[in-house]
């Protein structure tokens, strides 16, 4: 969190990283093979002061006053010292040799973009004082300030020692129904001292949670008036949707002259629900038969929808993308990337971190596994992944953890030395964060370590925030069964390939995953019990080695009222709980479908009992997603059209809980085939589908 004058941005380093990702300038014809992307230049733009305390020709300010210039940007700080920054009175004294020598003594600091003068004792009374800022202080990138920045104050006749108090807020405190593009701001009794403005000082909790951990801007950015009185918190997203705020502003917030608050001060709101828009066509009309899309957001707001589709008079499928930036308007009109040429390129997967890198992965009509990463504000380039002794990919996979790096995951017959049987494997690859220039590792065989291991396949990755990661999958060579594999960020492999279900069940398969914030997951797959088919889940706790909960499985479905048939799960975890939703498609009898959800509650460990979403449901797998702020969306289909319902995580699981269905889309030109959908941090959620030859989206917001 940083400060910002007149409508000048200040923001933290992670926000820095991620505001790269924002910029974009229009579209690519989407014949390039290159990657597209805007990429970066060299900052040559010298830095400026855009605000001090106190005021620029201030009078009768305390004697007890420190002194603060905030820049425009992240300065070095080596060239922030005495020499730099001085402040002289004019009841100084002469030098011996008669020079005007009037420097006051004092030490200089610097944090978050804020240089602060504090003098050795008070100041004078009733004295002008000039701060220099000379043209030795420089940005990271060495760029100088233009010229000298001066300004002068007067002090009064006496020091101050009233603390400040919080005169008002907006939104009220207890207001609900709040606009998500509501400024929030506090305004004080006097002006407050920028430096103390900072994440250990300003909290914003949602649903009682700090996310400061978890969003790269939880509290976004915030402006400080001209008269240093109000601050205006400015999300770069906007609220969240359907969320309680509570805002803390901590006793370590001071006046200008070190007073601190006499107590924390705090509030409390709501903001509305979200809904959906209406579904417009994904700007598709120079392709064929578009299909497959995949919908990953990053943290920041800003999500990437990756497909294949043939362009017309072509005989080529290739891997597309575009890029969704909550900032523009219109608000799809976004990047767009194209694979390079190839005759079909198809099951394209989509990930995302929190912080604005996406993998895109898919399979080449070569045979091949083709990638690409963006980051810092464009692609790295499309790479082919597999190798020549790999065999056609399938049950593609990817994900991208907190730091940067992506994986992709496979399965693949590959027996490169020979010593293996033939079978299907689970092949790994790494994108380092680290080392961009060398892409995507080498493929690793993470299934097998001896001939028994070899048949797998549906693999998913689950990640932690220091770069370790979990790959789990579906082994099918004997006795079916789940499987798991740990990967430490300094020692690569475990040594071990751990089961995670039941020896019991039969048929387990269609792993799906998901991690917390902290890097605690929940598997999810479905399987069959004493001939009875239900839904499954093992937990993974972080930083706990090869250790699970148990080397069993808890059954979260209704086994003793079975159905005929159990769609494969999907499960959403949240963040800043790590609570979670499993979803699953049931077949009752005589093709009767319904939406079945079973909530996970993680601070007792405990799955609560199924709610039923949609009965006579169409024959599409249930999708499920959560934003930052615990509201969960189940996506199905119902008489042809896409509905959502919505549950709020701080709500209690009962049926009443769960929201009447909302429409997303309905068939124009044929019928909705291959939906997808992500939800953003703030609540915002983009669906896509196939509708005849055209990719529909629609955004929730």
């Amino acid at each position: 969190m940083r400060i910002k004058t007149k409508r000048i941005y200040f923001i933290t380093l992670l926000a820095a990283i991620s505001l790269l990702i924002f910029i974009s300038t229009g579209c690519d014809t989407g014949g390039s093979s290159d990657g597209g992307g805007d990429g970066t230049s060299a900052d040559i733009t010298p830095p400026t002061v855009v605000s001090v305390s106190p005021s620029a020709d201030g009078t009768g300010v305390a004697t007890n006053t420190n002194i603060s210039i905030t820049f425009s940007e992240e300065m070095d700080p080596v060239t922030i010292t005495g020499e730099t920054i001085t402040v002289s009175s004019s009841a100084g004294t002469l030098a011996d040799d008669g020079a005007a020598s009037r420097n006051i003594a004092g030490e200089v600091s610097y944090t978050n973009m804020i240089a602060t003068f504090t003098p050795g004792d008070d100041l004078a009374f009733s004295t002008t004082f000039t701060v220099t800022v000379t043209t030795d202080v420089t940005d990271l990138a060495e760029n100088a300030i233009a010229e000298a920045y001066v300004f002068s104050f007067s002090t009064g006749e006496e020091a101050d020692t009233t603390a400040p108090t919080v005169l008002g807020v907006t939104p009220d405190d207890g207001d609900s129904e709040i606009e998500p593009d509501t400024v929030v701001s506090a305004t004080f009794s006097e002006p407050v001292d920028p430096a103390t403005l900072n994440t250990d000082n300003i909290d914003v909790l949602i649903r009682g949670h700090d996310l400061s951990g978890i969003l790269p801007t939880p509290l976004g950015n915030f402006e400080l008036d001209d008269a240093g009185t109000t601050i205006s918190f400015d999300l770069l997203d906007g609220l969240a949707r359907g969320a309680r705020y509570d805002v803390i502003l901590k006793n370590g917030i001071t006046d200008t002259a070190g007073n601190p608050l006499d107590s924390d001060f705090s509030w409390t709101f709501t903001t509305r629900a979200g809904s959906w828009a209406e579904p417009i066509a994904f700007f598709t009309g120079d392709l064929d038969d578009p299909e497959q899309p995949q919908v990953a957001f990053d943290g920041g707001g800003r999500a990437h929808v990756l497909w294949s589709g043939q362009e017309t008079g072509a005989y080529a499928y290739y891997a597309y993308s575009r890029r969704y930036n909550a900032a523009q308007d219109p608000p799809v009109k976004i990047k767009r990337k194209r694979s390079a040429e190839s005759t079909s390129n198809v099951y394209p997967y989509v990930s995302s971190n929190r912080v604005g890198t996406t993998a895109g992965v898919w399979r080449g009509s070569d045979g091949f596994l083709h990638g690409d990463v963006y980051t810092g504000g464009s692609w790295t380039g499309e790479q082919q992944i597999s190798l020549p002794d790999m065999g056609g990919p399938a049950t593609i996979t990817t994900s991208v953890d907190l730091l940067g790096n992506a994986w992709a995951g496979w399965y693949g017959y590959y027996d490169p030395d020979g010593d293996l049987q033939s079978g299907a494997h689970i092949l790994a690859s790494r994108f380092s964060a680290d080392d961009p220039e060398s892409g995507w590792s080498e493929p690793v065989n993470i299934s097998t370590i001896v001939n028994e291991d070899r048949d797998n396949t549906r693999p998913r990755f689950l990640s932690d925030p220091e770069g370790n990661a979990i790959a789990v999958w579906h082994y099918y060579g004997g006795v079916d069964a789940i499987r798991a594999r740990l990967y430490d960020n300094e020692n690569g492999w475990s040594s071990q390939i751990l089961t995670i279900s039941s020896d019991t069940l039969t048929s387990p398969g269609y792993p799906a995953a998901g991690a917390d914030g902290s890097g605690n997951g929940i598997v999810v797959w479905k399987g069959v019990l004493e001939g009875n088919p239900g839904v499954f889940a093992n937990r993974y706790t972080a930083g706990t080695g090869d250790n699970w909960n148990d080397d069993t499985q808890t059954v979260i479905s209704n086994i003793d009222d079975p159905p005929g048939y159990i769609s494969p799960p999907d499960i959403a975890v949240d963040l800043a709980s790590g609570d979670a939703v499993a979803v699953w498609r049931a077949d009752v009898g005589e093709g009767d479908y319904v939406i079945v959800a079973a909530l996970y509650r993680a601070a007792v460990d405990t799955w609560r009992q199924p709610r039923l979403i949609a009965t006579n449901a169409d024959s599409i797998d249930p999708l499920v997603a959560c934003d930052f702020a615990g509201n969960v969306h189940v996506l199905f289909g119902y008489e042809g059209n896409l509905y959502t319902r919505t549950y709020n995580l701080s709500s209690n699981w009962v049926q009443s809980s769960i929201s009447d269905p909302q429409l997303v889309g309905e068939p124009i030109e044929a019928s909705i085939d291959d939906p997808h959908f992500g939800a953003g941090p703030n609540g915002r959620i983009i669906a896509a589908w196939k509708d005849g030859y055209k990719i529909r989206v629609n955004i929730f917001q």
